[in-house]
């Protein structure tokens, strides 16, 4: 979000200058601060067990109905609650 508020500040300088963009989209790319956050990367087991639920769908065979029940069993994991609750 902050480096988004500084692209908006740099894009807005330009506009009301009459610029245009005056960095390349590559260098802008390579050249950001700050972290992005992966949710697979951290280190938790109950995103481990959510990453390994998503990861073994075979999304291209799911019927509607299986997959609104994967999707609540993931729901399940997440906010701690079984099925029978």
């Amino acid at each position: 979000v902050k480096r988004a508020g500084e692209v908006l500040k740099q894009l807005e300088a330009n506009n009301q200058a009459g610029k245009t963009l005056t960095r390349d989209l590559d260098d802008v790319a390579t050249s950001r601060s700050g972290y992005q956050l992966s949710f697979f990367q951290l280190d938790d087991p109950v995103l481990s067990q959510v990453r390994d639920e998503i990861l073994g769908l075979d999304i291209n065979n799911l019927t509607p109905m299986e997959a609104l029940n994967k999707l609540n069993d993931i729901k399940a994991i997440i906010t701690g609650k079984s099925q029978g609750d």
